[in-house]
């Protein structure tokens, strides 16, 4: 809640901004991950790997997609579509 000295609309733009920032945030740990799955996929794709060995690759692939998720939906990105919408 903005005080009597401050503007509410600079308080709600500094509000969006940090918001936008913790958002390019999640946006860029997403990126990274996404980064690491094709990664993951390429090495399973190669046929010298065993069924093992791939099936420790998709493990760490699903955690990742897992984790993609949380962000996805998490407090970060949805704060900032309460702004857009």
């Amino acid at each position: 809640m903005p005080t009597n000295n401050e503007n509410p609309k600079t308080y709600d733009l500094e509000d969006l901004l940090g918001t936008v920032r913790t958002a390019v945030t999640a946006l860029t740990e997403i990126e990274s991950k996404l980064l690491s799955m094709r990664e993951l996929s390429l090495m399973a794709a190669k046929n010298n790997k065993t069924d093992a060995y791939r099936a420790e690759l998709d493990k760490i692939f699903q955690q990742k997609k897992s984790e993609i998720g949380e962000l996805a939906t998490g407090k970060a990105l949805t704060n900032l579509l309460d702004y857009i919408v």
